[in-house]
Formats: structure tokens, sequence, C-alpha cells
């Protein structure tokens, strides 16, 4: 799909990783956003928005 959008080196942490921050700037709560993208842990989730 993303070479049909000719989108190059995307994967899919990146994918999760832009979720996670949209996510977090439009306000859902950490804990919502880190059961959504299946993270273990609130440190899986931190880690993704650095």
């Amino acid at each position: 799909m993303c070479l049909l959008a000719h989108l190059e080196d995307i994967y899919p942490h990146i994918l999760r990783h832009s979720f996670c921050k949209k996510a977090i700037d439009l306000g859902v709560p950490i804990t919502e956003v880190a059961m959504m993208a299946g993270h273990s842990s609130l440190n899986v989730t931190n880690g993704c928005l650095n």
C-alpha cells in the first residue's frame, strides 16, 4: 500500500509511533493509548513517545 502511495521507508513501528503521538496530542489518556497500541506496559508507550 505504501508503494502505491509512493511512500518509502514506512514501517509498522513508525505507524505505531505516529498513532501514539497523535493520540496523546489529542488528549487521549496514556493508559488508553497503551491499551489500543497493544503495549505490555506504560514504559513501552512512553518509549514510543520519545
